[in-house]
């Protein structure tokens, strides 16, 4: 029996994640109808478990013995053919094609039994999915994150949504608990798709910026700023990489977070230059005082800069 404090939480949850869903439909990575597909996948999805149906890791359905179904129920071999409870090719009307004893029956079991696959639960099917794809492992390992498909999150993130509802009404205590940390997991995975399409978004900024700069530079620009494009360019590499979960509070606490490494970085530079042009001094080098009110300025009137900022600060 549900009390009115679970009642109250459930409800909370779902409307907490149709607040993150509206955020999602606005944020200009995702159009209407993509995000609508998706719903509609993961509502398809639930009414397979919710009738026995399982879906298996190569994406077939399964009935609750691990046999191959389809989506009318019917019994299926591994290459889509409707069978019977033998195992035998039966036609639309239920007569037998292909009997047991037949050398073609025989080559098609083998090729069963080498065809594995493994049959999915519910929890089964989100575990599979989140170890197959971890965003910040993906990072870490340095892996072309322009190939990373983000999406994964915010379709496990529905289908998780769904499932919570659905567990959450029925009348065991058990089910009702296990709904409600699906509720949870779907607030966490559309917020992990939030937070990686900014990423994302940045990575590509910074990407065609700097070809965009190195072009300019290439075609000849001598003036003031071609000086300051290394240094444009490393703030932007380490907004992305030091932003902390959520974004920084304000500009101030983002740029004081960049200290060391700027500082860091002018070192690194002006032993370089000085490698090869002893005495020269970077144009850009500066005290972290003025170097501070340099990177403020820019974060108002440079454009890749200011871009920069509004993705990882607080909205």
């Amino acid at each position: 029996m549900k009390n009115n404090e679970f009642n109250f939480l459930v409800e909370e949850l779902d409307r907490a994640f149709e607040e993150r869903v509206k955020d999602v439909a606005t944020s200009g990575y995702i159009s209407a109808s993509t995000l609508e597909e998706y719903r509609e996948d993961a509502e398809e999805l639930i009414r397979y478990f919710i009738n026995g149906v399982y879906v298996s890791n190569n994406g077939r359905l399964t009935n609750s013995e691990g046999d191959y179904i389809n989506e009318n129920n019917e019994n299926i071999n591994y290459e889509g053919m409707r069978i019977n409870s033998n195992g035998e090719l039966i036609d639309d009307n239920g007569n037998v094609i292909e009997y047991k004893g037949s050398q073609q029956y025989k080559r098609r079991s083998l090729k069963k039994m080498v065809a594995n696959y493994s049959q999915f639960t519910m929890q089964d099917y989100i575990h599979y999915w989140i170890e197959k794809f971890n965003f910040v492992d993906l990072l870490k390992r340095q892996y072309d994150i322009n190939k990373i498909d983000i999406d994964v999150y915010l379709r496990l993130s529905l289908i998780c949504h769904r499932w919570g509802m659905y567990k959450s009404n029925l009348d065991q205590n058990d089910e009702q608990y296990e709904g409600r940390k699906y509720l949870f997991d779907a607030l966490n995975y559309i917020s992990l798709w939030i937070g990686g399409c900014k990423v994302l978004n940045i990575n590509r900024m910074f990407e065609n910026n700097k070809r965009s700069l190195i072009e300019a530079a290439q075609l000849g620009g001598k003036g003031r700023a071609e000086n300051y494009i290394p240094l444009k360019l490393k703030i932007v590499e380490l907004l992305k990489e030091k932003v902390p979960k959520g974004g920084w509070k304000s500009k101030a606490s983002a740029i004081n977070a960049l200290e060391n490494d700027i500082n860091k970085f002018m070192e690194n530079e002006q032993q370089e230059l000085e490698s090869y042009r002893p005495g020269k001094k970077l144009k850009y080098y500066a005290a972290w005082d003025k170097m501070q009110r340099r990177i403020s300025d820019w974060s108002r009137n440079d454009e890749m800069i200011k871009a920069a900022f509004n993705e990882v600060i607080m909205k």
